[in-house]
């Protein structure tokens, strides 16, 4: 099965080795390690706590959010190619 996005396939993404099938899910603690790791790098640790709590306490629908504010007209190329270039500027 080949999933679409605007009528584009995820070959080009798997060429390029962004994307994978065959990629392990993360178990959850590891997940929840690599992301307040994540927030704690790039919010600082207070600001990671207080985005955490907002979280929480506001009804907040990250699926919604999702479709109708990150990558809104933007092609599977450009996604790509923004994921890559931040990729390049962000190596640990």
């Amino acid at each position: 099965m080949i999933v679409e996005i605007s009528g584009q396939s995820f070959d080009n993404m798997q060429s390029r080795g962004i994307y994978s099938k065959n990629r392990n899910m993360t178990n959850s603690a590891a997940l929840l390690d690599r992301g307040i790791r994540c927030l704690n790098k790039e919010l600082g640790i207070l600001d990671a706590e207080r985005f955490v709590a907002l979280l929480l306490r506001e009804s907040f629908d990250y699926t919604e959010w999702r479709k109708n504010n990150l990558f809104v007209g933007m092609s599977i190329d450009e996604i790509i190619d923004e994921a890559d270039k931040y990729c390049k500027e962000n190596k640990e």
